[in-house]
């Protein structure tokens, strides 16, 4: 299912991110694979960056989720073209299957989790902290 509209693109970072807004704030996508088996981001820590927020590979998976596709082989080739163009080289595509866009408010620190290839996504109001 695509997203709302009002989407638009910021460079942050050097890395293209796909942000929109909502009620008067903006929200930046990640990109989370929340299947078991492979981790998307957490399996490539080299290009983690650039597999959670390029806008290019978020667009793909807004317009192209893996579940509506008729030929998954296709759609993996459609994928690593784009992430070839990207960063020029070929990265571990475990867990593109399962992902999944999720919209965080800009600017929000948070940690990707992974357990078994399913990734997590957590922010520090997920934490109760303690103070000494």
């Amino acid at each position: 299912m695509k997203e709302a509209a009002n989407i638009t693109v910021e460079n942050s970072d050097g890395i293209p991110k796909m942000r929109r807004e909502v009620d008067g704030s903006f929200e930046v996508a990640v990109l989370i694979s929340g299947g078991f088996g492979a981790g998307w981001s957490t399996w490539t820590p080299e290009y983690s960056s650039i597999l959670l927020f390029h806008k290019d590979i978020v667009e793909f998976i807004l317009e192209k989720p893996a579940e509506t596709c008729v030929d998954a082989d296709a759609w993996d080739a459609a994928l690593l073209t784009i992430i070839h163009e990207i960063v020029g080289d070929t990265v571990y595509m475990g867990g593109a299957e399962q992902l999944e866009v999720i919209w965080l408010p800009e600017g929000t620190p948070f940690i990707v989790t992974e357990y078994d290839g399913a990734e997590g996504l957590r922010t520090l109001a997920n934490y109760e902290w303690q103070k000494a």
